[in-house]
């Protein structure tokens, strides 16, 4: 983000940084989109309008989706579609995820949408940034996602609040999403063709963990890692020749001091991965098939 202060952000598609969504984690501060970002957002929109003009199927747009891929949707009907596909995949269970959190998904989501690739309007957009200024955060259970087409679940969640529907969270309070959005001056959406499937599609929500714990990496590391696995002496004594081939470099790069910069963090991390794999992932014939393949 440009010109990012403490009053004010100025989002820029595509350039997010690790310091802008450690900023955006640690505190509220209203954004912004930069104004060159209008032009590709209307242009992918413009694309939409056509193929939905045109008529012939083209997948989430007009028709149905997975085993109903073929199904083609009328005209006046695909509006109904996008609400549906939103509220079939609300289903998430488990405590709600932590406002800071939900502040990046968000962020990261907008990010995305605006670069222009996803189709949807303007409006689309600006109503996601005009609830992140507001405080309101949708209610997004921690616990749905299976990584299938993407964050599925947790993001219809997020969608949820925009079209008015379910809770949501303001100022640490539990409140319904009409009256939230009421009371912030903001109107509701009606999802036009695609816009739901380019809101649940995409990865948003799996990233919280390494963007949460980059926002303070030396204080997890001290809390989460322990380096007794990477003892020499154990690796020594493993059986399996592939494993003590294998595990003595990442577990001596591992065994070492954590650097401050998060770039040696991140090498750190990947290490203890490894390390992790090669000791643990190969204690079936099971996995260890798995692996090979």
């Amino acid at each position: 983000m440009k010109n990012a202060s403490q009053h004010s952000w100025t989002l820029q598609p595509g350039a997010l940084t690790l310091a802008d969504l450690r900023a955006a984690w640690a505190g509220h501060f209203p954004i912004a989109l930069a104004p060159e970002a209008a032009a590709p957002i209307a242009a992918s929109n413009e694309l939409v309008k056509t193929i939905v003009a045109k008529g012939d199927p083209a997948y989430g747009i007009n028709t149905g989706f997975g085993i109903l891929a073929k199904a083609h949707i009328p005209n006046d009907q695909l509006e109904q579609l996008q609400r549906n596909l939103i509220l079939s995949h609300a289903v998430g269970t488990g405590e709600l995820i932590a406002d800071p959190v939900v502040r990046l998904i968000l962020l990261t989501k907008i990010g995305s949408l605006a670069r222009g690739y996803s189709g949807v309007r303007p409006l689309i957009i600006d109503t996601l940034i005009a609830m992140y200024n507001a405080g309101i955060m949708p209610a997004i259970p921690c616990q749905g996602s299976v990584g299938a087409s993407g964050d599925l679940a947790p993001l219809a969640h997020m969608t949820l609040a925009m079209l008015g529907v379910g809770p949501v969270r303001v100022d640490g309070r539990i409140m319904d999403a009409a009256a939230a959005l009421d009371a912030a001056g903001i109107q509701p959406v009606s999802l036009a063709a695609k816009e739901g499937l380019a809101l649940i599609n995409g990865t948003r929500y799996r990233p919280r963990w390494p963007c949460t714990a980059c926002s303070w990496p030396n204080a997890w590391w001290k809390r989460q890692w322990s380096p007794a696995p990477c003892r020499s002496t154990l690796h020594a004594a493993a059986m399996r020749p592939s494993t003590r081939a294998s595990t003595p470099c990442a577990a001596s790069r591992a065994r070492s001091p954590l650097p401050p910069s998060t770039a040696n963090w991140w090498r750190a991390a990947r290490s203890a991965l490894r390390t992790w794999s090669a000791t643990s992932a190969c204690r079936t014939p099971t996995a260890c098939a798995a692996s090979r393949r």
